[in-house]
């Protein structure tokens, strides 16, 4: 607000503002048969999508176990601070 066209600067959001703290709670061990199609493909920073009532809830693989998988749910981004880097090009009024 205020901001007039040729303003460029930061805006900040800490994680409980933007994607969350990260919650160690999200991070589950999964058997490993339950990705029987993908077996030849499980390795780290892999992301796999689970069906979950409200739809599709996508986890990144941390570790690959003999049996087993550490994967988080957690979204990639909580826990940390975002940065945008912002240009004002052009304010409208606009009347309510």
């Amino acid at each position: 607000m205020g901001k007039r066209p040729g303003y460029a600067g930061q805006i900040r959001l800490t994680a409980e503002k933007a994607f969350g703290e990260r919650n160690e709670g999200n991070i589950r061990i999964i058997a490993k048969e339950k990705f029987a199609q993908l077996d030849d493909c499980l390795e780290p920073g892999l992301m796999v999508f689970f069906q979950a009532p409200g739809g599709e809830l996508p986890g990144v693989i941390m570790e690959v176990y003999e049996n087993s998988l550490r994967v988080d749910f957690n979204h990639p981004l909580s826990g940390r601070t975002i940065i945008f880097d912002v240009e004002i090009l052009k304010v409208e009024h606009v009347n309510k």
